[in-house]
């Protein structure tokens, strides 16, 4: 792997007892480009996942500096590592060519921030999200691009189908500005959903009772907005 500085990096225990969902995905793709953000080259990626360890509730964060260059299925390797050193319930698959992936079983959250030509892609396999929270970043916020897909099953046939909802966010947004946004896309394209708390955005069903099946939130921002996908059931 390229040159990396290790910022942060730890485990920990979650306090509360909680249920998750069966199965979540992460992939990461691209590269860090030459000249990142402020022109310096490198940029900073933030990966904290946590998820029923033997019955227990463990988080792992992992917060780094990458050269340029750096590809996402570096990173995947990296952080799929240190999942297994930890005996985190995970498993790494792809190639590096086309990005890689790391499949967490008994998954409670995945929170990822990538920039510089990295594009991360999370999904839940097992069902909806219980939240979506999307968060810019402090200072030198550019435009980013949101891309959300559901598999879905008919309430009666059981057909299986697929749903999608494209968003662009502007820079200077706000968490609970992007919330509304996607509540009023949302609406506009079918989609059930409502909105937990005023930053939160959760997605139900489709308008004509088709369940959600999965759900994949793909976010591309050159400047690293950060992704968070609650899978806690309460």
């Amino acid at each position: 792997m390229r040159a990396f500085l290790l910022l942060f990096a730890s485990l920990a225990l979650l306090s509360s007892p909680l249920a998750a969902q069966s199965l979540a995905q992460l992939r990461l793709e691209g590269a860090i480009a030459l000249d990142g953000p402020g022109k310096g080259g490198g940029g900073y990626v933030e990966i904290e996942i946590g998820a029923l360890v033997d019955g227990e509730a463990r988080e792992l964060e992992v917060h780094l500096f990458l050269g340029p260059g750096t590809t996402g299925a570096e990173l995947c390797e990296l952080v799929g590592r240190r999942l297994a050193a930890a005996r985190f319930p995970a498993i790494l698959v792809g190639s590096g060519d086309g990005g890689r992936s790391l499949f967490v079983d008994d998954t409670l959250f995945l929170r990822v921030r990538v920039e510089g030509g990295l594009v991360a892609t999370v999904t839940s396999c097992a069902g909806a999200p219980t939240s979506l929270r999307i968060v810019p970043p402090p200072e030198g916020a550019e435009p980013a691009l949101l891309g959300i897909s559901a598999g879905t099953r008919s309430p009666r046939g059981g057909v299986l189908g697929k749903q999608r909802l494209d968003l662009g966010l502007a820079a200077g947004s706000h968490p609970t500005r992007v919330a509304e946004q996607l509540a009023s896309a949302a609406i506009e394209a079918g989609w059930m959903a409502d909105r937990p708390r005023g930053d939160l955005w959760r997605a139900a069903k489709m308008r004509g009772g088709e369940a959600i099946t999965g759900l994949s939130v793909r976010l591309k921002s050159p400047s690293g907005w950060r992704l968070e996908v609650d899978l806690r059931v309460e």
